[in-house]
């Protein structure tokens, strides 16, 4: 079956695997800001499309964590009306396919897992920071690349947002039919119309969606465990970060939420979802045992995990009776 490439934005089909092989070798070896177009899985004759696009490529500023931001879409399936959904991995992770995102694609959806510093934890820089604010601030700077802490080294073209902006500019320039300009505000300006995408991410991507959730009204938001951000303890329950009270932009309905049960941290996430006052009928508590017991806290994982049932995610993202 061929395989299309997207090269120096020109158009390459291989008739063999072996050329696919080769073209992928040079292009990773090669070039680490070429846009790859590579085809998922197929389904009914049509695959959907995958591609793996360096920040570099979007802005010539950046020069770190240049991880190829993950952008696929099903031309079988998507819908116009459907929000995108921008996913942040959790400390240490990177762009890549999560086992629900087909579910999202058959529902008509776009998802876009970004590439960001996925470094220190937010609880790795401030617990122990005497500024009660340190977990907001240093949210803030990596979401949007305001610096008022200097815990983390976050650069301004290193930030979240600002890599979206320019990650959604550079797919309607080179994808034009696709129309990628419809999740921009509609003023030509630098803004996420932020009421057609769907935040979501685990641990401490989790954190950054519902902290983006409390600024914009999103369509969505879904929070894979956490945020758990908190200081003090020593002895007494620690005490919540004040920013996960602010009020909601998003309205409350909105918002979901989960976490595993035997999660090392799992009564300290209850306590920020109901901070965050995200209804109770909205949580889900997950069950399913984690494939492989490997770190110091393995049921953190489960919920983005292959073993969380899809049930649960057609819940949280709202795909139920959608054929998931």
């Amino acid at each position: 079956m061929p395989t299309d490439f997207i090269i120096d934005n020109k158009r390459t089909v291989c008739v063999d695997i072996a050329c696919a092989f080769v073209l992928a070798a040079t292009l990773f070896a090669g070039c680490s800001s070429v846009p790859v177009e590579l085809p998922l899985k197929v389904e009914s004759g049509r695959a959907s499309s995958v591609r793996q696009i360096s920040p570099s490529a979007t802005n010539s500023t950046i020069t770190r964590f240049n991880d190829p931001h993950y952008v696929v879409l099903d031309p079988m399936h998507d819908r116009a009306d459907a929000p995108l959904v921008l996913f942040m991995a959790g400390t240490g992770g990177k762009p890549r396919e999560m086992p629900f995102f087909p579910a999202l694609l058959r529902a008509g959806h776009r998802v876009i897992s970004i590439a960001y510093n996925t470094g220190e934890a937010i609880q790795q820089v401030c617990p122990a920071n005497p500024d009660t604010d340190c977990a907001a601030k240093t949210r803030q700077k990596r979401l949007y690349g305001t610096n008022t802490i200097d815990v983390i080294d976050d650069e301004p073209q290193d930030a979240i947002v600002p890599r979206l902006v320019w990650l959604l500019k550079y797919l309607d320039r080179e994808y034009p039919g696709e129309k990628w300009s419809r999740y921009l505000v509609s003023d030509g300006g630098d803004g996420i119309n932020w009421s057609r995408v769907i935040v979501t991410g685990q641990s401490q991507g989790a954190g950054m969606a519902a902290y983006l959730a409390q600024d914009y009204a999103v369509a969505r938001a879904v929070l894979f465990s956490s945020p758990w951000d908190s200081y003090g303890g020593r002895g007494r329950p620690p005490t919540l970060a004040p920013w996960l009270s602010r009020p909601s932009a998003t309205p409350l309905s909105r918002w979901y939420a989960g976490y595993h049960g035997k999660e090392n941290t799992a009564p300290l996430i209850a306590r920020c979802y109901a901070a965050l006052r995200i209804p109770q009928a909205n949580v889900r508590v997950w069950t399913a045992e984690p494939a492989a017991m490997n770190g110091q806290n393995p049921y953190h994982g489960v919920g983005i995990s292959r073993v969380n049932p899809l049930e649960n995610f057609a819940f949280m993202f709202g795909l139920t009776g959608s054929g998931q």
